[in-house]
């Protein structure tokens, strides 16, 4: 594995991209319209350049075990309305990991999503606990490399950026 398939990341979640939409409409109508990110490092770089570059309250990153952090997630207003996106390459991050226990203990499973290499713990985890649902990460992507993966690309959704404007941009740039 060389680990450089960041270079066709762009034409890879272009083809994703209609289903990623899909996924994001089908939570906002059962009425998840905020999105928190658990990752940390490379998991949560995209989801952070998002939520900063667009400034939409809708979509938050937890990458800090600051207990006023994550009490903040879980004492928010729309804590009912939020949908968990896990995100970890490895699928073992401990940080990634606990703040899923802690949330899984106060909202339903539908309400998780996974991000994670095939075959990963948190995979197996998602499966087993009926998540909504389980993107793969590209194993071949590092996780610092992966904002035009769908570790960029499905908080992209659900927030609603044009995804495809901007992995249509990336590929004009690097065809």
């Amino acid at each position: 594995m060389d680990r450089l398939a960041w270079r066709t990341a762009p034409r890879a979640s272009l083809a994703q991209w209609d289903d990623l939409v899909r996924f994001a409409d089908a939570a906002r109508r059962d009425g998840l319209n905020r999105t928190v990110v658990c990752g940390m490092g490379g998991s949560s770089l995209a989801p952070e350049v998002l939520a900063s570059s667009f400034a939409n309250p809708s979509l938050s990153v937890l990458d800090s075990t600051d207990p006023s952090a994550v009490l903040a997630v879980a004492r928010a207003r729309d804590f009912d309305r939020t949908l968990f996106v896990v995100c970890s390459k490895s699928g073992s991050t401990v940080e990634t990991l606990g703040f899923y226990h802690y949330f899984a203990a106060r909202a339903e499973a539908a309400r998780f999503v996974a991000i994670t290499d095939p075959g990963s713990p948190l995979e197996a985890l998602a499966r087993d606990r009926g998540f909504r649902a389980v993107f793969p990460h590209p194993p071949d992507v590092g996780g610092r490399y992966a904002a035009l993966t769908v570790v960029g690309m499905l908080p992209a959704a659900l927030l609603g950026v044009n995804g495809r404007e901007l992995l249509e941009r990336a590929l004009a740039v690097d065809p």
